[in-house]
């Protein structure tokens, strides 16, 4: 996620915001939003990636411990580690779970 970070253009704050973001005092970090309005206050150093399938909140050096959510996600079961939300078929989209 840094490296998407450090590529893309940022704010005098060395934010790097993209979407639907409002950071207000945030300091050197990365948010994205595909759809719902993220809102950070105060933040420094973190990276947060809002998608229909999930939110991820890590502090910045921690992205390689990505791989820790999806074994635990594998672990308990969970769908989320299975499939995306949304699945592209030939007939249409299905967005799961709805």
């Amino acid at each position: 996620m840094w490296a998407a970070h450090d590529i893309a253009e940022k704010d005098a704050a060395h934010n790097a915001l993209q979407g639907n973001v409002l950071a207000i005092d945030c300091k050197n970090t990365f948010i994205r939003s595909d759809k719902r309005l993220v809102a950070a206050i105060g933040v420094e150093n973190l990276c947060v990636v809002e998608t229909a399938d999930a939110i991820l909140i890590e502090p910045r050096g921690q992205s390689q411990r990505v791989r820790e959510v999806v074994d635990a996600l594998k672990d308990s079961g969970a769908k989320e580690q299975m499939a995306h939300v949304t699945v592209q078929r030939p007939w249409g989209i299905h967005a799961a779970g709805r």
